[in-house]
């Protein structure tokens, strides 16, 4: 939908960030404000239009949050499919710095180990919000390829006709309350 319609106001909804100020809102089947907001965050990662990394490594922002450990090995494999094991220094993509501000990387690579930290949890679902807004065409095609592979349930938000041409179902929200489902052709 165009922008200003509510996909991410949809989004938090979904995930009990903000609360309906009038009708229901439901999520498996309920009511979100009966929800268990903890327990629903520990089923749910998201993934935000402007994702937040914490200041310190890589490999520690891909970690923060993960369920159960995560091996180097297993890190190594989900930054490799998400094409960030590409370094132009000496230091391990794993090792480099980034800042709370992410300054040390671009808005593709932070979009990208955010993706990773959704992965690494583990959740069932998991909710993006314009998650290949800073990739270009190949590295998209592969971070929506990781997604479907190592997902059950994936809600994204998207303007790009790429990424819907990808989805089983797409939802269009027009600007004037219309929703429409379209599922895709196999």
């Amino acid at each position: 939908g165009p922008s200003g319609a509510g996909k991410t106001t949809l989004l938090r909804l979904l995930v009990g960030l903000i609360k309906s100020e009038e009708g229901t809102v439901r999520a498996f089947g309920m009511d979100t404000t009966s929800l268990d907001r903890t327990a629903l965050l520990d089923a749910v990662s998201v993934v935000t239009q402007h994702p937040l990394l914490i200041a310190g490594s890589v490999a520690e922002n891909v970690r923060y949050g993960a369920k159960g450990n995560l091996s180097d090995d297993q890190l190594d494999s989900l930054l490799g499919q998400l094409g960030l094991d590409a370094h132009a220094s000496d230091t391990p993509t794993t090792d480099r710095h980034v800042g709370f501000d992410a300054g040390a990387v671009s808005g593709g690579e932070k979009q990208r180990i955010a993706i990773a930290r959704a992965l690494a949890r583990g959740t069932p679902t998991i909710l993006l919000d314009e998650p290949t807004s800073a990739l270009d065409v190949a590295s998209e095609e592969r971070t929506i390829d990781v997604l479907k592979a190592n997902a059950r349930t994936l809600v994204m938000i998207t303007h790009r006709p790429s990424v819907t041409a990808k989805a089983d179902y797409v939802i269009h929200l027009a600007g004037d309350g219309t929703v429409r489902l379209r599922a895709q052709p196999d």
